[in-house]
């Protein structure tokens, strides 16, 4: 399970200032709202972020894909991928393109991700909530997502 992970390489990091993060080699670029920390040290993520409480926490991911492929068949392969069964879905229009946002959890834990694609490359931007915590929480992941460029 591990060994399919996606690997971030050192120089594909980028650069976490504060609260922004840049990535020049990918051409992207994320903000997390006050109160919020990021951390690019682990090499499954882009980068990952953390709330104001610990629990409450994301990643940037990005996968190679083995061919060009719509964002529809992207969030089917990384539903299955994550053993989502069921999902609610809606298509919308991002800063970083048009994608689609995946929710999913049940009573101890929710899950929303909003998921591009860009030549062969995807993106997943996820929010981890706590089910007792998901509205007071769910506007800073839409921030999140919305904050995220794809150049």
């Amino acid at each position: 399970m591990v060994a399919r992970l996606p690997k971030v390489e050192a120089e594909e990091r980028g650069l976490v200032q504060g609260r922004r993060y840049t990535n020049k080699p990918f051409g992207v670029r994320l903000e997390v709202p006050d109160g919020w920390k990021m951390d690019n040290s682990r090499s499954q993520s882009l980068v990952t972020y953390t709330g104001p409480a610990p629990e409450v926490r994301g990643a940037l991911q990005r996968v190679k894909l083995p061919e060009a492929m719509g964002v529809q068949e992207f969030t089917k392969l990384m539903a299955r991928q994550w053993g989502v069964a069921e999902a609610s879905t809606r298509e919308g229009e991002y800063p970083a393109g048009h994608g689609v946002v995946l929710q999913y959890g049940g009573n101890y834990m929710r899950f929303r991700t909003l998921l591009i694609v860009r030549e062969k490359a995807g993106y997943t931007a996820s929010c981890q909530i706590p089910a007792e915590q998901y509205y007071q929480y769910i506007v800073d992941c839409e921030k999140i997502m919305r904050s995220l460029r794809i150049d």
